[in-house]
């Protein structure tokens, strides 16, 4: 269940309607793989629900992105764990990416907007924080940290600002990169579901070989 940082609260989340949203995407060609895949990382997602309602879990004082997905009726959300990411990435090289490239339309990179952004004086092109989020193909990325510096590289006519990228396979293998399991488990399940559905519609894999690359191919209790 994801955990809400502002009271240390549970969200509840309708995994009946998840999966009914779910299986009405043309992932896979056959319908008796798309509920096979899709109960089990359900099933899986609802198994770390369960054992966190039954902790008692306190998370400390933590700089965190909090960034909201919607399907249909069913809000979620996926929490970076910025702290733990800027760590990840302290030797990962910069890129430099020209600001137009940043927006809310597709092929670029998704960021949230500040309305005081003169008031962060910047006058050489800071580092920002882009992550792979794949559950709109169409765009590059989003902004988890940094959205106050790039406002202020726009409003003080910079040109470019400096990328740390960071993939889905990257992400995935770093669970520390988020603020719960649940957030983790969840990232995978939506990057490797995209993942899957271009393999599978380039002809690269059949239904079945599909759901053998999944991360949870071994046993729904996978433990990433």
């Amino acid at each position: 269940m994801p955990l809400r940082l502002e009271d240390n609260s549970y969200e509840t989340v309708d995994y009946n309607a998840m999966l009914t949203y779910m299986m009405q995407l043309p992932i896979f060609k056959s319908p008796d793989k798309r509920l096979e895949y899709f109960s089990r990382w359900i099933n899986h997602l609802k198994a770390i629900d369960d054992a966190m309602v039954n902790e008692w879990l306190v998370i400390q004082s933590l700089q965190c992105f909090s960034f909201p997905i919607s399907f249909d009726a069913v809000q979620v959300r996926i929490q970076f764990n910025i702290d733990a990411i800027s760590k990840l990435v302290e030797d990962k090289q910069e890129i430099a990416i020209p600001l137009d490239m940043f927006g809310p339309e597709r092929g670029q990179i998704n960021y949230t907007p500040i309305a005081d952004d003169e008031s962060y004086k910047v006058t050489e092109p800071p580092t920002i924080l882009v992550a792979a989020i794949r559950n709109d193909p169409g765009r590059k990325g989003v902004v988890i940290d940094g959205n106050h510096r790039l406002a202020g590289a726009m409003a003080n006519g910079l040109e470019s600002v400096n990328v740390k990228y960071l993939g889905d396979k990257f992400l995935s293998r770093h669970p520390e990169a988020f603020v719960t399991t649940w957030d983790h488990a969840f990232y995978t399940f939506i990057n490797e579901t995209i993942s899957l559905h271009e393999c599978i519609d380039d002809g690269l894999l059949n239904d079945s070989q599909a759901i053998d690359h999944s991360y949870l191919a071994r046993d729904v209790g996978y433990k990433f």
